[in-house]
């Protein structure tokens, strides 16, 4: 499986945004199912950032969009709700279902991102006290 991940991601290494094929958006498509299968939840956000910005800069919103739910399930889960990788992929995320026309999706991920980001700061003021 390392050795698809690497061969995947090589493909959207130094990718320029005009030139974005259907070959890269497969390429991101089964790199990122190695990737989750292969990486941390920290390291699967870092290599997905990495790989994905080019889609992310070319708006892209439809193929990365559910990825970033599953990245979002996936960091929930391994590292808690208020980890800021978390309360980072939240307004990240909103911000492409609002790119998207997805309003309520958008409003309702922004109000969980405002309520997680003001949680975390209040537990992290609170040890800096």
């Amino acid at each position: 499986m390392l050795f698809l991940l690497k061969y995947y991601s090589r493909k959207l290494e130094n990718l320029d945004i005009k030139k974005i094929t259907f070959e890269h958006e497969t390429a991101l498509t089964e790199s990122f199912y190695y990737a989750k299968e292969i990486l941390d939840a920290e390291n699967l956000l870092n290599w997905f950032i990495k790989y994905s910005d080019t889609f992310y800069r070319a708006s892209f919103w439809q193929l990365i969009s559910p990825m970033y739910e599953e990245i979002l399930s996936i960091l929930e889960t391994n590292l808690g709700s208020e980890h800021p990788y978390v309360v980072n992929t939240l307004d990240i995320f909103g911000g492409i279902l609002q790119r998207q026309g997805r309003l309520n999706e958008a409003e309702k991920m922004f109000r969980k991102y405002l309520k997680t980001w003001k949680a975390w700061t209040k537990k992290n003021l609170n040890q800096l006290v």
